[in-house]
Parts: structure tokens; C-alpha cells; sequence
């Protein structure tokens, strides 16, 4: 396979959103931080607080921009809602970037708080995940071409 086909499956599939949209739900899930201070060691997941909520919250926004037009074909009894029926006026995935800039807003607000106690937390695989997963749904949000 050339550059090309591979560039071509990346403009017309969601492989990026999917792969962001996993790796910031194992991020939420998995040990953001790691606690080692005086041969104790703990790991701090994000889903015990509320950080981990807002950041969940933010994933299902993205799958709902993302994903509006499966989620009609297979959940229509969900834009009954006055939610609903705002993703669906707004029915195009590049609008996901909004959720991604707020989630990397956020990560970018947690990072700052919890600097001051660097020399005790080291960043666990969850904070990798998340911006991995951020990474990618902005590049499905550049790359991402509808098909007509």
C-alpha cells in the first residue's frame, strides 16, 4: 500500500476518531498518576473524580458529533430530545473539535493544578492515553472528508 491509499482510508473511514475516542476512555480508566514517596507507591485513575467525569463527558460529546449519523440510523428515539435535535442540525463530524479543544483545555488546566506536586506523581499510562486520544480526534477533525 502507498501513502496515498493509506491518506485516502484515513480521509474517508473514522479509524483516527476511533482510536482517539478509545484511547481517551482507557485514559479516564487507566492510572493517571503514580504516587512514590518514601517506598509507597499508589496509582490514581481519573474515573474516581470528578476531573474523570467532565473528561467522560467530553468523550461521549465527541462519539455524538462523530458518530450522529449512526446513532440516527440506529437510536432514533435519542434526537427526541432537545439535545438530540441539535446534533442533528449540526450534523457534521468536524464539529467534534469543539469537545476536543474543551478536553485538551481541561487536561492542559490539570496538568497546570497538579504541577506543584511533580516531584511526588509521575504520570501513569492514562495521561499518554489522553493525549494520544486528543492527538488523533484532531487529526480526524482536519483529515475527516464526509462521503457524499
Amino acid at each position: 500500500m502507498d501513502f496515498g491509499k493509506i491518506m485516502e482510508i484515513i480521509k474517508n473511514k473514522r479509524i483516527l476518531a476511533i482510536i482517539g475516542l478509545v484511547s481517551l476512555l482507557l485514559g479516564v480508566f487507566l492510572p493517571y498518576y503514580t504516587l512514590s514517596l518514601l517506598g509507597y507507591s499508589d496509582s490514581i485513575s481519573l474515573w474516581g473524580y470528578w476531573e474523570g467525569k467532565i473528561v467522560f463527558i467530553l468523550i461521549l460529546a465527541n462519539a455524538l458529533f462523530i458518530f450522529s449519523d449512526y446513532i440516527k440510523k440506529y437510536i432514533p428515539q435519542l434526537y427526541n430530545s432537545l439535545l438530540g435535535k441539535l446534533i442533528e442540525k449540526a450534523n457534521n463530524p468536524k464539529l467534534s473539535i469543539i469537545p476536543t479543544i474543551l478536553c485538551a483545555a481541561f487536561i492542559i488546566y490539570m496538568f497546570v493544578d497538579y504541577g506543584d506536586a511533580s516531584g511526588y506523581l509521575d504520570f501513569g499510562i492514562g495521561f499518554y492515553l489522553l493525549w494520544i486520544g486528543i492527538v488523533c480526534l484532531v487529526l480526524h477533525s482536519i483529515f475527516y472528508k464526509k462521503q457524499v
